[in-house]
This record gives C-alpha cells, structure tokens and sequence, in this order.
C-alpha cells in the first residue's frame, strides 16, 4: 500500500500505463496522466500542509470558526456585518502559496495547516 504522494502517483503513473484490452482505462488513460502531472506540479507548494475552506453564507460563523481552530484572534469577527470581503489566508511562515490576489496572513498558530476563510457565498 503506497503511503506517500509519490508512491501514490507512481501507482497512477502505471494505471495510467494501461495498454490491456479493457477499453474504458485505455479511452481515460489521457485524462489520467494529465490529471497525474497536474498534481506533480502542485505538490511542490502542497508539501505537509492541510489545506481547508471555511465555506457559508454572511454571519454563519466562518471566521469565529477559524479564530477557534486556530485558538488565537486572527481574523476579524462582527455580530453586525459581515467582516471578510476577500477570501484570506491563514498560514503558517513561510508557506509558499500562489493565490496573490488573496489576502495572506503570515505567522498564524497554525503549524501545518491552511485555513482559507472565504466571503459570504449566498
């Protein structure tokens, strides 16, 4: 049983590799080794980190959700109206993530993890 992305891609790479007589993998073997390259690419800046999106409507809770996973006041909460206008970034030093039109916020509690806190989706 494959453990690492590696192993795991490895084990794609020779799915993808297919050249038996079953024509449905042989009709997706393209899609498959595009979609293997695609995640080749992302796992240089994906590396030991969790990556979750806080997801709802305008007032859920959202951010006061990330303000308790991450025991720390890092984003702006309001009972009144909503706070975040712009998806943020919530991660820890030195996490290389390409998304420069979000807002990044450097430094959190948070060792290993990505918290992304999204607008109101409604």
């Amino acid at each position: 049983m494959p453990h690492g992305l590696n192993e795991i891609l490895g084990r794609l790479e020779e799915i993808a590799a297919y050249d038996g007589p079953w024509r449905p993998l042989r009709a997706e073997s393209r899609r498959l080794r595009e979609r293997i390259e695609e995640l080749r690419r992302r796992q240089d800046y994906t590396e030991d980190l969790l990556v979750i999106a806080l997801v709802g409507g305008s007032g859920v809770g959202k951010s006061t959700l990330l303000n308790a996973i991450a025991g720390d006041e890092l984003a702006e909460t309001s009972e009144l109206r909503p706070c975040t206008r712009i998806p943020a970034i919530y991660h820890p030093p030195g996490a290389n993530l390409h998304l420069p039109e979000w807002r990044h916020v450097p430094g959190s509690a948070l060792e290993h993890l990505v918290i992304i806190d999204t607008p109101d989706s409604d």
